[in-house]
């Protein structure tokens, strides 16, 4: 007999719900360390049908239990509305829902980004903050020569030479040169990292591999 389980995933426990017809609904909370989640992949049966929330780990945790079960299923939790959308959103209650959805085949699948997909998408992940970083400290400048009347391109200022150029168009109080000076120094940092870990060329290389 299938027996249909779902599992609310946290970074240090999970909380699992086991259906079966015919038997009492069994639900538990545990440990992912300490041996928690080894204790509970030794109480898994071949024909038992998984799902789990995508979320930070759930490819690890996927990867664990996949081999002790006929199939893992992971939800795509903004897809599924009653789980997002619960009054009584606990863990419990997410477990239940899920599981049940999970018995009548409902379930919203999500595709997992897995080996070099997924470190490209991190990759990816990282660049697109560092790049946001800079674009918001320049905008920080800006709006500062802005507030005196300045107004510059918005190439300007990502060069040293042009930041220090736009710097001599005013006379500035000493907390504004100390805020200008600490910005400068974040934006040369992100444009030095920028050249070192030539980002580009990285994207290619492993696009080229895919």
């Amino acid at each position: 007999m299938t027996r249909h389980i779902s599992i609310d995933l946290h970074t240090g426990n999970f909380t699992a719900c086991i259906l079966q017809e015919g038997e009492a609904e069994q639900m538990q909370t545990l440990r992912l360390q300490n041996g928690g989640l080894e204790g509970f992949i030794t109480t898994l049966r071949p024909s038992d049908e998984f799902a789990v929330e995508a979320s930070g780990n759930t490819a690890w945790f996927r990867e664990r239990v996949c081999a002790h079960v006929a199939r893992v299923i992971v939800v795509a939790p903004g897809q599924f509305e009653v789980i997002r959308r619960s009054i009584k959103k606990t863990d419990k209650n997410d477990a239940r829902t899920i599981a049940l959805f999970l018995s009548k085949g409902m379930l919203p699948e999500a595709r997992l980004k897995e080996g070099v997909h997924a470190e490209l998408a991190s990759l990816v992940a990282t660049r697109d903050h560092r790049v946001k970083t800079r674009t918001s400290a320049l905008n920080k400048v800006r709006g500062l020569l802005n507030k005196h009347g300045i107004k510059v391109g918005k190439q300007t200022l990502g060069s040293g030479k042009g930041f220090a150029k736009a710097m001599g168009l005013h006379e500035w109080s000493r907390l504004e040169r100390m805020e200008l000076e600490a910005i400068a120094a974040h934006v040369a940092f992100l444009n030095e990292q920028e050249k070192s870990c030539r980002w580009k060329l990285l994207l290619r290389q492993y696009a080229s591999g895919l």
